[in-house]
């Protein structure tokens, strides 16, 4: 075997190893997990909006906002604050169906979390139905730092099905 052939197999093989060694690091270190407690289409919100909730208080004030005018609305979630917080995202007024919105992930960084958020809407030429709707998510993850929080939203369209 020549020096090319040494030289060659050296760097594939050390590009390969950085390639696994990145996307473990990421995944594993800076990702956190959470858990959906609602995910409905109607509330008493009609602005889009997005927020971490981080006491009792800021929730039942929050309940009382999102519920108000709803009929046979869901039973309000029971959230144990000294170990969780609340993530509640509104997607506001919509006037078709076929809206959701998704957590896709959370990321700590040094200065800040990352909460990216996915509005799911029907693709180009979906048959729809035309309602209004409210879509909206709360979702619980345990208490994180850093503090400060950062939404990025993307749209998805969602194929026919």
């Amino acid at each position: 075997m020549n020096n090319v052939n040494i030289i060659l197999l050296t760097a594939i093989f050390l590009l390969c190893a950085a390639c696994v060694y990145n996307v473990d690091d990421r995944d594993t270190k800076n990702n956190l997990t959470w858990e959906i407690l609602l995910q409905k289409k109607h509330c008493g919100i009609y602005e889009s909006k997005n927020m971490v909730i981080k006491s009792q208080h800021e929730f039942d004030a929050l309940w009382e906002e999102s519920q108000q005018g709803i009929d046979f609305g869901p039973v309000k979630p029971k959230v144990d604050f000294s170990r969780k917080w609340v993530i509640a995202c509104f997607l506001g007024i919509v006037n078709t169906g076929g809206h959701s919105i998704d957590i896709q992930s959370i990321e700590a960084g040094p200065e800040m979390t990352l909460i990216t958020i996915i509005h799911k809407r029907p693709g180009p030429g979906c048959p729809t139905a035309q309602v209004i709707e409210f879509p909206y998510l709360m979702a619980t993850l345990d208490h994180f730092t850093p503090e400060k929080v950062e939404f990025k939203i993307f749209r998805e369209d969602v194929p026919c099905k």
